[in-house]
């Protein structure tokens, strides 16, 4: 299905006729599926996403193309037409979420289809959103998770080499700890950064921020030669700081925090699970597909050999009708023939008596 977004303040639709396990889709796009719930407005979910405007809008468009959403036109608020997002484009003040439209349509089984707005699984997540948005960035939550399950910490890491032969006192593992949370801050939540749970209370914060100070601070490494990793830690204790007091200190910003995350997780396992039986399925079409394909052609060999023996039998026999030892072999061969498929059918004892 082809077309266009539309406005800011138009409303993507997920169809619930398509069936996500069959549709191929990247970690983006995938993600951004589980931001659109039938209420949000185009503008509302590149927000949520927490994709750069371009990536959000060109990801819209591939789930547009590719039929697993719609876009529900808001009502119009003047007479001149609203500007369509582009890759790059952003309005500076993002649209108030649009009330569902209600002119009406003519059905065009070409251009139009009959859905309607999937139930929203996020719960709370939009307003909580919103409530973060005012918090610029210590209330930006990263589009995904940056460990996926089962998955090791530094897996998706790269670390650059020179950086970490840099001279200093500090080991490699630590030198790993603090290059990995200098570099890739903006892609950890507040969560993965003080290494605790978004399930966590007050005192499971103020534990982690703890072991956090423990492994940061400057202080802790007076007696060494830090080098240039010396900024990188005074970095990233300040930043963990800064996130620890605020958690700590607004329970409303920590809760809302946590939900979103939680809300985060929840629906990228759902996604997960879904693409697990996919690909699940699709090995058992395979797999049935290659059984069917080997019994074809054990089957239309067996025929073929038949049909030879039959061929070579018919054959001698027209040569050799006179011949009393051509009759006998011909003999032979049946019982030989016959003996083996009694012992095919496990008449084992049939079978011993007819192949003497």
């Amino acid at each position: 299905m082809a077309g266009h977004l539309g406005a800011w303040d138009d409303r993507p639709c997920r169809r619930a006729d398509v069936d996500l396990r069959t549709a191929s889709l990247d970690s983006r796009a995938v993600f951004l599926l589980t931001r659109i719930d039938g209420s949000s407005t185009i503008a509302d979910v590149c927000e949520m996403s927490g994709l750069p405007s371009a990536a959000a809008v060109e990801v819209l468009q591939q789930l547009l193309t590719s039929g697993l959403i719609t876009i529900e036109k808001a009502p119009p608020k003047r007479a001149t037409p609203q500007a369509r997002p582009v890759a790059g484009d952003r309005p500076e003040v993002a649209p108030s979420r649009a009330a569902p439209s209600t002119s009406a349509q003519p059905p065009s089984a070409s251009t139009h289809l009959e859905t309607r707005p999937a139930p929203s699984a996020l719960g709370p997540m939009r307003d909580d959103v919103l409530f973060l948005r005012k918090h610029g960035r210590l209330g930006h939550v990263p589009a995904e998770a940056w460990t996926a399950p089962g998955e090791e910490k530094y897996a998706r890491f790269e670390f650059d080499k020179r950086e970490l032969l840099e001279a200093c006192d500090l080991s490699i593992d630590q030198r790993r700890d603090v290059l990995f949370h200098y570099h890739n801050a903006d892609n950890l939540d507040h969560f993965e950064l003080l290494g605790i749970e978004p399930t966590d209370d007050r005192k499971d914060l103020r534990l982690g921020y703890f072991a956090f100070s423990k492994r940061f601070h400057p202080d802790a490494y007076f007696r060494l030669d830090t080098g240039q990793f010396g900024a990188r830690l005074l970095h990233v204790f300040k930043l963990g700081t800064e996130i620890h007091d605020r958690l700590q200190g607004d329970d409303k910003l920590r809760e809302a925090y946590a939900r979103v995350v939680l809300a985060r997780n929840a629906r990228a396992s759902e996604l997960l699970e879904a693409e697990r039986a996919r690909q699940a399925a699709e090995l058992v079409r395979q797999a049935a597909e290659l059984a069917t394909y080997q019994q074809a052609s054990a089957d239309a060999n067996k025929a073929e050999l038949q049909s030879r023996l039959e061929a070579t039998r018919n054959a001698r026999r027209s040569r050799t009708d006179a011949n009393p030892m051509a009759a006998r072999l011909d003999k032979g061969e049946q019982y030989y023939l016959d003996g083996m498929k009694l012992y095919q059918q496990e008449k084992f004892l049939q079978a011993a008596s007819t192949l003497q």
